[in-house]
This record gives C-alpha cells, sequence and structure tokens, in this order.
C-alpha cells in the first residue's frame, strides 16, 4: 500500500476545529453579555419604577400625615366647643339647682337650727350648724327625707356643748343627697 500524508490534513482540520472552538466560544460570550446586559437594564428599570413607586407614596404618606394633623385639630377644637357647652349647661342647672336647694333648706329648716356653711360636692350636701336640742336636728333630718329635692339625710355628726350662759348647744354635721328629679 502506498503512504498517505495525512499531516497536512490534520493540521487543516486542527485549525478548522481551532476556528468552530473560538466561534462556539465568541457565540457564548456574546450571548452571556447579551443576557447579563438585558437582565442588568430590567433589573435598571424595575429599581427606577419602584424607586417612582416610593416616592409617590411618601408624598401621599405626607399629605394624608397633614390631613390628619388638620383632623386631629379640629377635634381638638370641637371637644373643646363640646365641653364649653357642657360646663354652660352645667352652670345653667347648677345655678337653677343652687336656687332650689337654698329655697327648700330655707322651707325646711325648723326654728331653732341654725346653719353655718354648706358644701356642694358633685350631688351631695354637707351641712354643718348648730341647733339648741338634739330633737330638732332629728326633726330637720326628717323633713330633709321628706323633701322631693334631698335624698338619703344621714347626720354624720352630732356634738353637744354647753355655752357661755349655761345653756346646751349642739353642733351638727349632715350629709344629704341631692335627687335628679325633675323639681330641680
Amino acid at each position: 500500500m502506498a503512504q498517505v500524508n495525512l499531516l497536512p490534513w490534520r493540521e487543516t482540520e486542527q485549525q478548522r476545529t481551532k476556528q468552530r472552538f473560538y466561534r462556539h466560544i465568541a457565540a457564548v460570550i456574546g450571548v452571556t453579555t447579551a443576557v447579563i446586559l438585558v437582565a442588568y437594564f430590567s433589573i435598571s428599570a424595575l429599581q427606577q419604577q419602584q424607586s417612582h413607586r416610593n416616592r409617590y407614596l411618601q408624598q401621599q404618606i405626607s399629605l394624608l400625615d397633614n390631613q390628619l394633623a388638620e383632623l386631629t385639630e379640629i377635634t381638638e377644637q370641637h371637644d373643646q366647643v363640646s365641653n364649653r357647652i357642657k360646663l354652660i349647661h352645667q352652670l345653667h342647672h347648677d345655678g337653677t339647682t343652687a336656687i332650689a336647694i337654698f329655697n327648700e333648706l330655707a322651707a325646711r329648716t325648723p326654728g331653732g337650727i341654725v346653719l353655718i356653711s354648706v358644701d356642694k360636692k358633685d350631688r351631695v350636701l354637707t351641712l354643718h350648724g348648730q341647733s339648741a336640742a338634739n330633737h330638732q336636728v332629728a326633726e330637720f333630718l326628717r323633713l330633709l327625707n321628706a323633701s322631693p329635692q334631698f335624698e338619703q339625710a344621714d347626720i354624720r355628726q352630732l356634738v353637744s356643748t354647753d355655752d357661755v350662759e349655761g345653756e346646751v348647744a349642739s353642733t351638727f354635721t349632715v350629709i344629704v343627697g341631692i335627687s335628679q328629679g325633675p323639681s330641680l
């Protein structure tokens, strides 16, 4: 058989294989670069879009905060006006109540009883006074309990003392509730 020299054919085949290999590497590098660039630009676009959304949300939140502050201020003003109206109604009611209380006390206080002070806290009166005799204090309690303006009259303190002229005088403290009836 004849001897065939395959060396030039091998060299050309090796060069073609190298060229194909380099083309494949270049194609892979090109595709990879394209994919990376597309991913980079897509992510950048998404970040810009999200930044825009965040700025919009921050603006809306600041607007809502301003509106909330205005609502809080309006609510405070409303509460102040409501409290003033309640105070005016209470003062008006207390004014008529005070007149009715003193009229009723004058009508229900028997002779021989002297009221020294009258204290009012909420719907309770504390009456401090003096009497010439203990039975007058008992009569005073009965009259207060019979009154439609008062309820639950109760004596808290009764102290009998001799005065300068030798007569017995009693100091007393009576607690009585103010009824919430329509007579006030």
